[in-house]
């Protein structure tokens, strides 16, 4: 359990993080998404896959927030490097206490098998005990006599 857990926090931090905006604006569910929007929430757009597959929402990785900025800023008059780095900090701040929280279960998990271990341990020591406690004891046979002839 606890191997799953940090294989997961591992390869989420091998992943490069990436933010999803808008590219093209578009409206959906009665809410306008304007050039330069950052999507905190895929799950709020209607027909999200599809929009993503018509180019209206990108996704902006770590590396290319530069040359994204640049494009929107001279294509849309949008300047959006701001809310960008500011998106991906809150990221990074999230994978942080991600990454803290797995290791706190981790430790939890492995105090707890310590502790479930030493009371199977103190269990079976108790056992043993009561075990011979019960146990008769073998009795020794009377001496020998000698026989008469």
């Amino acid at each position: 359990m606890i191997r799953r857990s940090l294989l997961r926090t591992l390869a989420a931090s091998l992943l490069a993080l990436s933010v999803k905006i808008v590219k093209r604006p578009f409206k959906s569910n009665g809410v306008f998404y304007a050039a330069g929007s950052v999507i905190t929430d895929p799950a709020e757009i209607r027909l999200y896959k599809t929009k993503v597959k018509d180019g209206r929402i990108i996704d902006v990785y770590e590396q290319d927030v530069d040359d994204i900025s640049e494009y929107f800023l001279s294509k849309m008059g949008v300047d959006i490097k701001e809310s960008l780095l500011k998106a991906f900090a809150d990221q990074r701040a999230e994978e942080e206490a991600a990454k803290k929280a797995t290791e706190e279960e981790a430790a939890r998990i492995a105090a707890e098998e310590a502790t479930e271990e030493a009371e199977r341990l103190k269990a079976e020591a108790a056992k043993k005990v009561a075990e011979e406690a019960i146990k008769p004891k073998a009795q020794t046979p009377p001496p020998a006599t000698p026989e008469k002839k």
